[in-house]
């Protein structure tokens, strides 16, 4: 039995399935941020967007840039989520189409990459794009004592941009 089991789990295979894992994560982190955001932490997560797009915590010199408008802030609340929920479903299409691709030709693999490949795109748009350049930068988050969210923004970024990294090995013959 063990030698059948290390006859299936060959190197090729091994990497392949490293690769899905790194889709995996990020898939797996937006389904729970989803989660939290509709079901367990709205109001609290709906405050940190308000006081960032509000700017009411900073004391800047680009306070023109904020949003003082409830129905803004619930857009953009809402729109954060709707980007958030269409990062998982392809993070889960990309795991399908990997899982499916695992025993097949490089170039049936490499094509299954595409979803992956969007799965990381979709996650750095929402923590580099969204949190660091556009909360942090624009609305001057970073100078918050309270709603600076852009320490856990690096690190998410930094921790996706490697597993991405990963996901982007060639693959082996």
């Amino acid at each position: 039995m063990r030698g059948e089991f290390i006859m299936v789990l060959n190197e090729r295979k091994v990497d392949r399935l490293l690769k899905i894992f790194t889709v995996l994560m990020p898939t797996s982190f937006t389904f729970f941020v989803i989660i939290d955001n509709i079901f367990f932490a709205w109001d609290d997560n709906f405050q940190f967007v308000k006081h960032v797009m509000s700017m009411d915590t900073v004391n800047s010199v680009v306070d023109w840039r904020n949003f003082d408008s409830p129905m803004i802030w619930k857009t953009a609340y809402t729109l954060l989520i709707c980007f958030e929920t269409a990062t998982f479903f392809i993070g889960v299409y990309a795991l399908i189409r990997l899982l499916r691709a695992l025993n097949k030709d490089n170039d049936a693999f490499f094509k299954a990459k595409l979803w992956g490949y969007l799965t990381f795109i979709f996650t750095l748009l929402i923590w580099f794009f969204g949190f660091i350049d556009i909360g942090g930068e624009w609305f001057k988050m970073w100078l918050s004592p309270s709603w600076n969210g852009q320490p856990i923004a690096m690190w998410l970024s930094i921790l996706f941009s490697v597993l991405l990294v990963i996901f982007h090995q060639p693959e082996r013959d």
